[in-house]
């Protein structure tokens, strides 16, 4: 967690997932085996586990997990829960179009009668990542030095006067400082950026400026605070262009919640207007859910919209795994486990019988 992450000299942050999908299989069990015996302790051959994925996660992906968790961990019972269904019911909802603006990936998925609708996932890297890499563009053509925390001191001098000092730490990795200096800007992000209720043009529009206090240096935040949420409806405005790949579309979250409902029937489609539920810790920017609102009510004008949100950010953070611990204390789920048994006699696909 957080508190194995103060700066050390040598160390590497590595990610086990990207964009949602395991890329380091190793470096997974160990996080596996931190939160499962370092942190909560437990004997796994005695509980039964509920473990999320992504909607659009593949079928090895799906197999691989489960094996880790019967093999490895000896578990009795395992289930595989998508996140869009998790989400839903985390909002008392069996029925929905779910958007999930999270860290690395922005998804759209529809949940009928909680399953997920395969045809109307849609999936899209804009996302908070995003947004704080087109942060630190801005800041760069300013020619502000966004540097990490701890490469900064603050002294108190005699006359009460403070005065900062930059630190070296020559055996601090690249990797660390990256991640340090993402922090900064997720907070700079959260503490200043807004969404505006229309789309914005910074030429028309007076923007007053906040401070911001960037280790080292006070900066005054203008039109990048309502610029880079921006990007969320108007991706084709972003000023780092050069990070999109050629073949990803830049369509904004509003056209792919549109996406993901005309993807489906149309006697479906009333229900999920009206059960538009909005997740994800980028979700959390102040304006967000008044700005889609009403660029869904311009797309789909004749329909009855409803967002579905929790003003709780714990909650809207980790709607998933709310959803998920819900779910999973059903009297009526404890029929739907897959158990060691089945697993034994019928492999990885018992997985894509009883988990769709």
């Amino acid at each position: 967690g957080v508190n194995r992450l103060g700066r050390r000299d040598h160390m590497d942050v590595l990610h086990p997932l990207r964009h949602g999908l395991v890329q380091d299989w190793d470096l997974l069990e160990r996080l596996y085996d931190h939160a499962l015996v370092d942190r909560l302790g437990i004997q796994t051959r005695e509980h039964p586990i509920v473990h999320t994925e992504p909607a659009y996660a593949p079928r090895e992906m799906r197999g691989k997990i489960a094996e880790i968790f019967f093999e490895k961990y000896d578990t009795p019972a395992f289930f595989l829960i998508k996140d869009p269904v998790c989400s839903c019911f985390a909002m008392g909802r069996a029925t929905g179009v779910v958007l999930d603006v999270g860290g690395e990936v922005t998804t759209t998925s529809a949940v009928v009668d909680g399953y997920v609708l395969q045809k109307s996932v849609n999936v899209s890297l804009l996302a908070g990542d995003r947004l704080s890499s087109e942060l630190l563009a801005a800041m760069k053509k300013r020619k502000v030095n966004v540097r990490p925390r701890y490469q900064v001191s603050r002294l108190l001098h005699s006359d009460g006067t403070t005065s900062s000092v930059e630190r070296e730490f020559p055996n601090v990795t690249s990797s660390y400082r990256d991640f340090a200096i993402r922090q900064v800007l997720d907070d700079l992000k959260r503490s200043c950026c807004r969404v505006s209720d229309s789309a914005f043009d910074e030429r028309v529009t007076s923007i007053p400026s906040v401070e911001y206090e960037l280790p080292g240096n006070p900066v005054e935040i203008g039109t990048e605070r309502f610029n880079v949420p921006e990007c969320l409806f108007r991706p084709e405005g972003m000023v780092n262009l050069s990070n999109v790949a050629p073949e990803e579309p830049l369509v904004g979250v509003h056209q792919m919640v549109q996406k993901s409902v005309l993807s489906c029937d149309v006697d479906m489609r009333r229900d999920l207007y009206s059960n538009l539920v909005v997740c994800g810790g980028t979700s959390l920017l102040n304006g967000f859910t008044e700005r889609l609102d009403r660029e869904m009510s311009v797309l789909a004008p004749t329909q009855k919209l409803k967002i579905v949100a929790s003003n709780n950010p714990v909650e809207r953070s980790f709607s998933v795994w709310l959803g998920g611990s819900i779910l999973g204390s059903l009297g009526s789920f404890q029929q739907t486990w897959v158990s060691k048994e089945e697993f034994a006699e019928v492999g990885r696909a018992v997985i894509e019988s009883k988990c769709p």
